[in-house]
């Protein structure tokens, strides 16, 4: 019948068609990861809206098994809240070095002895809240910075999939801790009252 020759032809069609796409497979533990603009939460997305591509890229990194290079742009989203962080401490870096510019390494200096300065501030329920939101910022980036930023910046080595799981983990901890009281546009003030 015409019908039926007509649902070859149609069938064929797309069979040909279809045959010179790639199709990428995701799997069931990953379609949380695909396209998502959201995958650290409303509250990071607010605060940091310029670390949003990489986290999205991360995310569809993630999906397509490439841990490596999710893991790159995790590392890339995590460095626009450490910079906000640093202009909130309001760090002084050597040789007026622009923030912008600035190395991990400077700023991680820079935030250290201004977490030190905290703990000299008078000792008060505030200050208390002060070096538990900067200490627990800066230990939750100590937890990845050594075991993924340093490597996969210098070409050292390739994550699996639970490695990569885990530096979204723990990118994602750090920026909400952060998130709850600064951003790209909030600072808070030198000495917290």
């Amino acid at each position: 019948s015409a019908h039926a020759i007509a649902a070859r032809h149609i069938r064929h069609c797309l069979v040909a068609e279809l045959g010179k796409r790639k199709f990428l497979y995701v799997a069931e533990d990953r379609n949380e990861y695909v396209d998502n603009d959201n995958l650290f939460g409303d509250t990071v997305r607010v605060a940091f809206p310029s670390a949003g591509q990489d986290i999205r890229q991360a995310g569809n990194c993630l999906a397509a098994e490439c841990n490596t290079a999710a893991v790159f742009h995790l590392m890339r989203a995590a460095e626009y809240a450490l910079r906000a962080l640093a202009q909130d401490r309001q760090i002084a870096l050597p040789r007026n070095a622009v923030l912008d510019l600035a190395t991990w390494e400077d700023i991680i200096r820079q935030l250290e002895l201004a977490e030190l300065a905290i703990q000299g501030y008078p000792k008060t329920l505030a200050r208390e809240r002060q070096f538990e939101f900067y200490h627990g910022a800066m230990m939750e980036f100590k937890r990845f910075k050594n075991v993924f930023r340093n490597s996969v910046m210098h070409t050292r080595d390739e994550y699996d999939r639970d490695q990569a799981h885990s530096a979204v983990a723990h990118v994602r901890e750090f920026m909400r801790i952060l998130a709850a009281e600064i951003s790209e546009e909030k600072t808070t003030p030198t000495i917290w009252v």
